[in-house]
């Protein structure tokens, strides 16, 4: 529940909020600016936008397309206020947010839940920029809408094609770099007015073999990397039929594999000998029809991920092979009784399955949900309002019933104050409860689903006069999960999972940005600020008697800034990431880090194509980090880069 000192704690912050809004100092110089909430367009978001009362961030189209040839892991560990743990480059990348793990983060992928069901853990490594049009977060979660997993964020992926005007156009990137980088991405596409079809091919690859301090081992030598290469290959379809003027058929193909040698710890003496080999196959197809006060949106889609893992040892070779494959059958719908008042339903089948012999058996388990949302506006459009609720099944047994409340309030012309508070859950992984006893774990068939709460309380401005835009918001959040699933060893010494813990997560977050335009220059100012305490307990019960633990990787303090200025035909683009001091074990941490990255980019255009060279240095300052324990990471790196496009 939400506590009494929730909201004391954060009365004063949030006051302090609202003096910062720059509405405050500008209000009487800019009487005719306003702002304006803007709908929410993208594919595959439910119910036609986010939630009432959500914190969303989105990435600067720019960002996103110098980044075309990288992969995901890359944009959000520079861009994104996401706490991200990684072995290196092309290395098994995972995030999290406001102090949960990666478990409760999922990724939404044109409006499927990628969520893997063995491990419920997404490589973002092997998630390539150049495949999506625009990249959103939501802090806080959102498992009414989103079901298991959605506890305390979502990462959304949307591709969607265009059905208006006949065009052909097509563009090809190309990179190289240090350390024996090669990336490239290519994409066709077409549109006839109502038919639209694409195809994107990629590839990325390193050898990643930089050298770098070894602080590790005695004296911190210099040392090379070694056995951390990479090599990634993707491709994806994507089709858009306009069926007459009110329905429309999509279909959507993405495959990718990713192959990652797994070098050694930094205080080895000897390279690595593993390896792991990712294939990813996702196809989806969606289908809408819509009317002037409803609407009906069906999607189905089936997901295969195989895991290989390979260790070339000469005495004892290890091979583990992981498949699971998730069918998902989705229909939501809305009807607008009056502009005031909408329902909106949903109904969701997930049908999950698993091949392994580090099983009990081949594993497979049927879900079943139902969702919806009603949203009221008041005062003429001054006050949204709105609940959200989710009860999912699973085989014959229903886990925890969640249920949230949103609210959007305009005070004036330049600021709007947001609020949501909501339930969440997460149901065991597969591996948690399968895993075939062993001489070193096995798993637990009496595991209970993890819930929580969280809660938000925050402030928006937005201002725009002539040729300058200013917007903030700023939030503070608090989250709770009971019955977290923890490994541990028993009795016997054997790892089992058991719903052990108790996590409480507070802290605010701060983002914004700033637009200029002065006759043929542009300005673009980003800045993302987030402080996360995170604690973890034996129970409930003992918040009190000074037993917690800090929750491991995640920092307490993460901010981010960038700079975008244009003039004519270039763009220099400087940014720069501090990422606190994180604990990896209850007693040691890592230490703070800053990284800052810069590119030049020149625009040029002829009549039938455009040309976009660029450099792009990062770790500009040669800083030497780690991100997860004793992992070497790269020192300063040069990229030389071109994109056509047609």
């Amino acid at each position: 529940m939400i506590n009494k000192s929730f909201v004391m704690n954060f009365k004063g912050i949030f006051l302090l909020a609202i003096w910062l809004m720059p509405f405050v100092v500008l209000k009487a110089n800019l009487t005719d600016s306003t702002i304006v909430l803007e709908e929410v367009v993208a594919k595959g978001v439910k119910f036609d936008g986010f939630s009432i009362g959500a914190k969303v961030y989105s990435f600067d189209s720019i960002i996103i397309q110098n980044y075309s040839s990288n992969s995901l892991a890359d944009l959000l560990l520079q861009h994104s206020q996401v706490s991200l743990t990684t072995y290196g480059p092309g290395g098994v990348a995972n995030v999290s947010m406001r102090g949960g793990t990666s478990d409760h983060t999922t990724i939404i992928w044109n409006g499927f839940n990628l969520r893997p069901p063995m491990s419920g853990n997404i490589n973002f490594s092997a998630m390539p920029v150049g495949f999506i049009n625009q990249v959103y977060i939501q802090s806080g979660g959102s498992s009414t809408m989103y079901g298991s997993g959605a506890s305390t964020g979502i990462i959304f992926l949307c591709d969607e094609l265009k059905n208006s005007t006949n065009y052909l156009n097509g563009s090809v990137a190309l990179e190289e770099g240090s350390f024996r980088s090669h990336n490239g991405m290519a994409k066709l596409s077409f549109c006839t007015g109502h038919f639209a079809s694409s195809i994107k091919v990629g590839y990325q690859s390193s050898d990643n073999n930089f050298s770098f301090q070894n602080t590790e081992k005695t004296g911190t030598p210099t040392d090379t990397l070694k056995h951390a290469g990479y090599v990634s290959k993707m491709v994806s379809q994507q089709n858009s039929l306009m069926i007459g003027k009110r329905s429309k058929i999509e279909s959507d193909i993405w495959y990718v594999n990713h192959y990652k040698d797994i070098p050694s710890l930094m205080s080895d003496y000897e390279q690595g000998k593993a390896n792991q080999t990712d294939d990813n196959l996702r196809v989806g197809i969606n289908y809408s029809t819509i009317s002037s006060n409803w609407y009906i949106k069906y999607r189905t889609g089936l997901f295969y991920d195989k895991v290989r893992y390979l260790q070339n040892s000469t005495l004892n070779p290890v091979e583990s092979v992981n498949q699971s494959y998730s069918f998902i059958n989705e229909v939501e719908g809305k009807y607008s009784f009056s502009n005031k008042h909408k329902l909106f339903l949903g109904i969701n089948n997930t049908f999950e399955k698993a091949v392994t012999d580090q099983y009990i058996s081949d594993t497979s388990r049927n879900r079943f949900s139902v969702f919806g949302r009603y949203l009221v506006s008041l005062f003429s459009g001054r006050f949204d309002l709105s609940t959200e609720a989710r009860q999912e099944i699973i085989g014959d047994e229903a886990v925890p019933f969640v249920v949230s409340f949103g609210a959007c309030a305009p005070i004036n012309k330049y600021l709007i104050l947001k609020s949501s508070v909501a339930k969440h859950y997460s149901i065991p992984d597969m591996n948690d409860i399968y895993w075939k006893e062993d001489a070193f774990a096995c798993g637990n068939k009496d595991l209970k689903p993890e819930y929580g709460w969280n809660a938000e309380i925050g402030a928006l401005s937005k201002i725009k006069n002539n040729n300058i835009e200013f917007n903030n918001e700023i939030t503070c959040f608090q989250s709770s999960i009971h019955d977290l699933i923890v490994w541990l060893p028993a009795e016997d010494g054997k790892w089992k999972p058991n719903n052990l813990n108790f996590s409480i997560s507070s802290g605010i977050e701060f983002t914004g940005h700033i637009t200029k335009k002065i006759h043929q220059t542009s300005l673009s100012f980003y800045y993302i600020y987030s402080y996360t305490n995170s604690q973890v307990f034996e129970n409930a019960d003992n918040m009190n008697n000074n037993s917690e633990n800090p929750r491991i990787y995640v920092p307490k303090h993460k901010a981010s800034v960038s700079a975008n200025i244009g003039y004519k035909n270039i763009h220099v683009i400087y940014s720069q990431n501090y990422v606190g001091k994180r604990y990896y074990d209850y007693e040691h941490t890592l230490d703070s880090y800053s990284l800052a990255e810069t590119s030049i980019n020149y625009f040029m255009k002829t009549k039938k194509m455009n040309f976009y060279p660029y450099l792009k240095i990062r770790n500009l300052f040669n800083v030497s980090y780690q991100v997860m324990n004793a992992y070497a990471q790269p020192p300063r790196a040069y990229y030389l880069g071109l994109n056509i496009s047609f």
